[in-house]
Order: C-alpha cells, then structure tokens, then sequence
C-alpha cells in the first residue's frame, strides 16, 4: 500500500501541481487576476504531496530510504527545518549506512516521537539527532533546547513516552528519557546488534 501510494497517488499530484504552476505562469503572463488564486492551488498540492509522501514512509517503512536510517534521520531533520522553522541538524557518526536490521523501523519511529515531543510540548529553539555506532551496537540520541518535561503529565495529554519505551522494548534495546545538564530533554536509545556490526553496511570508498 504505501509503495502504491508513493508511486501512484503522489506521482498524480506532482503533475497536478506542475500543471498549476504552468497556468499560474501563462496568467500572469496575460496579467490575469486569477493568476495568485492557480499560484495558491499549487501551493497547497505541494502541501499534500509532503504529507502523502510522510504517509508513504510510514507505510513502506525506513527501507523506503535507499540510504538507511541515516539518510531517513536527514530528511527528518530537514522537514522540521522547513516545516516549523527550527533549526534541526543530524549527526551521522556510523561511518557506515545502516540498514537491513530487525527493528530499524522502530528506531526511526522512536527518533520521530523524540522529535514531535521537541517541536510541540518542549517548545525547542533547536533539536540536534545523533546517530553512533559501536563494533555491536548503535546509539540514537535526540537533544533539544525546550522547557524540559513537565513535572505532571495530565490524563490524555501524554507525550508519547510509553509508545518509546514500548518501541524500546521491543526491540530488547534500552531507552533513556532525562534532564539535560544544559537545559531541556535528551531521549537516548541504545540498541544491542546481534553479531558483530550485524545489518550494518559499510559505505564503499
């Protein structure tokens, strides 16, 4: 569903899109004054496009990511940036493109709800994602700058936490949520590999 999705339904849109942005064009050039009015329609296709394009990856998962989970955490980074203007940076220090293991899908969706947490209730100034890995072992690291978590957590406005700490089970990895020295919150999920550099695939020189 979600390859059919990417491939189909958003295929259709960017043409609905390029169409509009062609008549905007011609409009303008006639000095129309419907010409804003093709220019927004366009606007809001791109808009559907991104979020029929963020459904697909949920769907299809991170393998979706010819790059992995590295590239997936850089394009979750860049939609913070553009969607919310906040400066939102990953640090990828694997060396190596990590793909093709059990739970990689969890962990992208852990750094996901970390990030969505940053953004809406900790009211970030910036959020940095740092992805590490050891010989047996990767480590994925969510910082931000907000106002740290809240003291009491009302029924029914909960932050995801027990969804992380659900996903981190899951995968026998162990999940850290806590106070930053600095100032705000630090989500730390570190992931136990079954072998030696197990589903890790060295990027070639």
């Amino acid at each position: 569903m979600g390859q059919d999705l990417h491939d189909g339904l958003c295929q259709e849109l960017v043409s609905g899109a390029l169409a509009a942005r062609v008549l905007a064009d011609r409009l303008r050039d006639r000095a129309q004054a419907e010409a804003e009015e093709a220019a927004e329609l366009a606007e809001l296709l791109d808009h559907a496009i991104t979020q029929a394009r963020d459904v697909a990856r949920g769907l299809c998962g991170v393998q979706l990511e010819a790059g992995g989970l590295s590239t997936a955490l850089d394009e979750l980074a860049r939609r913070v940036r553009s969607r919310h203007r906040i400066p939102c940076q990953f640090l990828d220090q694997t060396g190596a493109a990590i793909r093709g293991f059990e739970g990689i899908t969890e962990v992208y969706r852990i750094a996901q709800e970390a990030v969505n947490n940053a953004v809406k209730h900790a009211r970030a100034r910036q959020i940095t994602l740092t992805l590490t890995a050891t010989h047996d072992q990767i480590e994925l690291r969510v910082a931000d700058d907000g106002v740290g978590l809240p003291q009491r957590v009302e029924p029914g406005k909960g932050l995801g936490l027990p969804i992380m700490h659900y996903r981190a089970r899951m995968l026998g990895a162990e999940l850290r949520v806590g106070a930053r020295a600095t100032g705000g919150t630090e989500v730390v999920c570190a992931l136990k590999l079954p072998g030696p550099m197990s589903g890790i695939a060295h990027e070639q020189p």
